[in-house]
């Protein structure tokens, strides 16, 4: 077995009539793949809004990010995708790989809630590739009754209101 790295090839031949000749060729064996490591730097929603009788309640507030610590001395391209339940969010290529190996993608305003999936790859010059993968799910939590109470306008509220107003009157 050859170990990676540079290496001389010779090869020679000779014909039936004696004559022979020979090239050398100087190979660089690469069977390692550049490495890809993935991590969430940030996975979290505000609590859910609460609707009132006065406006709606949007989506709960996310922030989400994550980082490919990319290694490997010939990477010639590397890619990161997000998906959130199975669709492309968010796409990062490149060919090179800063100083510092760190690719970071920051989807706090594309943050939504759901199941979000990080795929990160990279190849390198001799075409080794090697793929990684990574899973959060984004959840916001509901309030509690106390709050949607005391929450002016919201249904828990205007019920409240009611019971007293019926009680009073």
């Amino acid at each position: 077995s050859i170990a990676d790295g540079p290496t001389l090839l010779t090869v020679r031949t000779t014909d039936a009539a004696g004559n022979s000749n020979s090239s050398i060729l100087n190979l660089l064996l690469d069977t390692v793949a550049p490495q890809v490591v993935l991590g969430i730097i940030r996975a979290d929603c505000d609590p859910e809004p609460i609707p009132t009788a006065f406006e709606q309640a949007a989506d709960a507030d996310c922030r989400l990010s994550v980082e490919a610590l990319l290694s490997g001395d010939d990477i010639t391209g590397w890619s990161l995708v997000a998906y959130r339940d199975g669709y492309v969010e968010q796409l990062l290529t490149g060919e090179q790989v800063p100083a510092d190996g760190r690719i970071v993608l920051v989807l706090d305003a594309d943050a939504l809630r759901g199941v979000w999936e990080f795929v990160g790859s990279a190849n390198d010059a001799a075409g080794n590739s090697v793929e990684s993968r990574i899973s959060v799910e984004l959840e916001s939590e509901a309030r509690s009754s106390l709050e949607q109470a005391a929450r002016i306008g919201s249904s828990i509220n205007l019920a409240l209101i009611l019971g007293v107003v019926i009680l009073i009157g």
